[in-house]
């Protein structure tokens, strides 16, 4: 791995030198200890006082000792107020985690949170339009929000897009969204926990900047913003209702235990200047100068790619190393696309072996620059684990400090509707003291850009195809540029797309369509690939072959919306013809490598993926597996946009089974490669088939059960 020549090296020896600890998990001692109830969440934080914080989750509401009312100058220090009290934790929080399965709600958000100042934190309504409003919800790094935190928490479904609005000032003006003040008159009390109000009324001239539970008819919140030391200081009040306003009804200076600042890599990114991550999707090409030779034994560690390699080239290890298109006995290793280093050429002193698959980024970068400068590459040594994700990238870092990032990058923030994606990673700096290896920051930070690839395909042109098929299917036609998914091959990339839509009148029934565009092809010298043909009630699926081309056919028909019971299965509704909307897509892609598979066939030793059938009239299915470490069950079902996926999946023994769940064709991630919890839920954004992989860390039997209600 190099990040140019001088950092490449630094990172290899980081890699060799952390292997050298044979650190099987690394034991973090972090200054926050949680304390939480079954639907809570803990957060990454970065403790900013030594002092242990612990989160309590109140139950009750304690009364605080106040004094009585005090003029408008507000409540002055006591002498001796603060002597011996603890000095307040400031915790500044990335993110959140989330502790077991939270519940699922679907909703909408519709602006800004009025409690934490960040672009990450909404005020949302789930449920109905009349529903109550909950704030704040916070989005996370994969793009779930997770509302009333430090309450019952549960996970918000977004039924419409994030709204564009504007963006809260910045880091300069940040300020704490939750404080907690001990009860002074029973240290084994539950703490009062208040909440910040961003759109503050006034009390007798000074703004409300906390509310914290109620009393009855009464209020008790906080004045003016805590004076920060050591210890913080509040003036803590009691209003009672006076007409249409508040009056303060006794009030005195508190001490806060815990002060929470919310700052999520969104708020890092627009500090920054940075709109969203750049995603660079890297070409293996013959790189200019010398040409060194070597030989390589195994598919990179860096790489997840039939097509990476790594190598010994004289006496040293080189990975990644490509295969470049067209030349079979010439590899490119160790470019750089963030600094645009082509890497060098090598020349196969031997026969590349039969390919295994990478097991490095697993389809995610393979290179990364942090918002800050920082690059970093995948840890292909032994490193450790955080939380039970192992440290999977190392990045450059000052001088005497070895920076990591733990588990995966993610990618699904965005700052409202049409801005662009924004990748973070959970960075992590990492010690080595007499204890072992130690954490003393961990947080989410933005990423500016990454590296992915090399794809194995790429969009043919799609032009002719589009002009053909317009007067065939007799509607007008687009073409786009899409994500590509083989799930065959397991091969992904880009293809262009063919869509014309219509109605029931335009179309005779999805098998018809298929059957004319098939003929079509076959007159163009495609042949079928029976392995990727699909069907049901409302759609029909079928692959194409042409060289080294695939084109991916796809009719579908949905019900335009009252045409059929909400709660009917499709199969039993019989819309008319205008009541069914249709979509015809035709998506393809040449294979960049030219269909030349080492292995001689397409599968490159996976096997093609099992369909999901549901039993006549039902909405729900089920099966069992057994799978040794490193195996990998892989599945397909089809599904129309719109409708809700309920996944759960029990193994033995718990908790090693990871998931991840794609389109196909378009390769778009509904489940991201995850491990956490045993139900996920989803709602589909496209009417397609969805390939399922399931994959244990350790040999397991597992039971799944997949539903997708009809009315949803």
């Amino acid at each position: 791995m190099k990040m140019n020549h001088t950092d490449g090296h630094s990172i290899r020896r980081l890699a060799v030198t952390m292997g050298r600890f044979l650190v099987v998990g690394l034991v973090f001692v972090l200054a926050v200890a949680c304390r939480l109830t079954p639907h809570s969440v803990s957060p990454d934080t970065t403790l900013a006082a030594e002092t242990p914080a612990t989160l309590l989750l109140p139950t009750a509401t304690p009364r605080p000792a106040m004094t009585a009312p005090v003029g408008e100058g507000g409540a002055e220090p006591a002498a001796g107020a603060i002597d011996g009290a603890a000095p307040t934790a400031l915790i500044v929080e990335t993110a959140l985690q989330m502790d077991g399965d939270l519940p699922i709600r679907q909703g909408v958000c519709f602006a800004r949170s009025e409690i934490v100042p960040s672009l990450a934190a909404w005020r949302c309504r789930p449920g109905a339009d009349n529903g109550a409003i909950v704030d704040p919800c916070l989005q996370q790094a994969d793009g779930t929000l997770i509302c009333d935190p430090a309450g019952d928490a549960f996970a918000l479904a977004l039924t419409s897009p994030l709204p564009a609005v504007e963006a809260p000032a910045g880091q300069d003006d940040r300020v704490a969204w939750r404080v907690t003040l001990p009860d002074p008159a029973d240290e084994r009390a539950q703490p009062l926990t208040c909440l910040r109000d961003l759109t503050p009324e006034s009390v007798g001239g000074r703004p409300v900047t906390f509310v914290c539970p109620q009393e009855g008819a009464e209020r008790i919140v906080l004045l003016g913003e805590p004076q920060r030391d050591a210890v913080w200081t509040v003036s803590l009040a009691r209003l009672a209702p006076d007409g249409d306003t508040w009056q303060v009804v006794a009030e005195s200076v508190a001490t806060l235990s815990e002060a929470r600042i919310y700052i999520s890599p969104l708020d890092v990114a627009h500090d920054a200047g940075l709109v969203g991550t750049q995603v660079i999707t890297y070409v293996p090409m013959q790189p200019g100068g010398p040409v060194q030779e070597g030989a390589c034994w195994t598919n990179s560690l860096a790489v997840s790619s039939a097509y990476a390699w790594r190598c010994m080239v004289g006496d040293s290890i080189s990975d990644p190393c490509f295969e470049i298109p067209s030349q079979p006995d010439r590899l490119v290793c160790e470019p750089d696309p963030l600094t645009d280093d082509p890497g060098f050429a090598l020349q196969l002193a031997e026969p590349l072996p039969l390919p295994e698959g990478g097991v490095g980024a697993a389809g995610g970068p393979w290179l990364l620059e942090l918002a800050d400068g920082s690059r970093c590459g995948i840890a292909t040594g032994a490193t450790g684990a955080v939380d039970g994700e192992r440290i999977g990238y190392l990045c450059t870092a000052e001088p005497g400090q070895t920076v990591g990032l733990v588990g995966r990058p993610a990618s699904g923030m965005v700052t409202g509707a049409g801005t662009p994606l924004l990748w973070s990673a959970r960075r992590a700096v990492l010690v080595m003291g007499d204890q072992g290896m130690t954490a003393t920051e961990i947080a989410w930070v933005p990423v500016r850009a990454v590296v992915l690839g090399p794809q194995a395909y790429a969009p043919l042109d799609c032009s002719g195809l589009a002009r053909d098929v317009a007067p065939l299917l007799g509607t007008s036609t687009t073409t786009s540029t899409v994500g590509f998914y083989d799930y065959v091959r397991d091969e992904g990339g880009a293809g262009c797309r063919v869509e014309a839509t219509g109605d029931g009148a335009d179309f005779a029934n999805p098998v018809l369509t298929v059957d004319l565009l098939r003929d079509y092809l076959f007159g163009q010298g495609w042949e079928d690939d029976w392995a990727y043909v699909a069907g049901g009630p409302t759609g029909e699926a079928a692959g194409f072959r042409n060289d080294s081309g695939l084109c991916l056919v796809d009719v579908e028909w949905t019900p335009r919306e009252g045409a059929c019971p909400t709660d009917q299965l499709i199969s039993a509704c019989n819309p008319a013809p205008e009541d069914q909307a249709y979509t015809v897509r035709m998506t393809c892609a040449g294979d960049v490598y030219g269909g030349a598979v080492p292995t001689g066939g397409y599968a490159l030793g996976l096997a093609t993926p099992q369909r999901l059938e549901f039993p006549p009239g039902e909405t729900r299915t089920a099966w069992q597996g057994v799978l040794d470490r490193g195996q990998v069950d892989r599945f397909i079902f089809r599904a129309r946009e719109g409708q809700r996926i309920h996944l759960e999946i029990v193994s033995t023994p718990p908790g090693v089974v990871g998931i991840s769940i794609v389109g196909a064709p378009d390769g778009t991630p509904l489940l991201s490669p995850t491990t956490a919890g045993t139900a996920w839920s989803a709602t589909l954004s496209s009417s397609q088939d969805y390939v399922m992989r399931i994959a244990v860390r350790e040999s397991a039997t597992y039971t799944a059960t997949l539903e997708i209600p009809p009315g949803e």
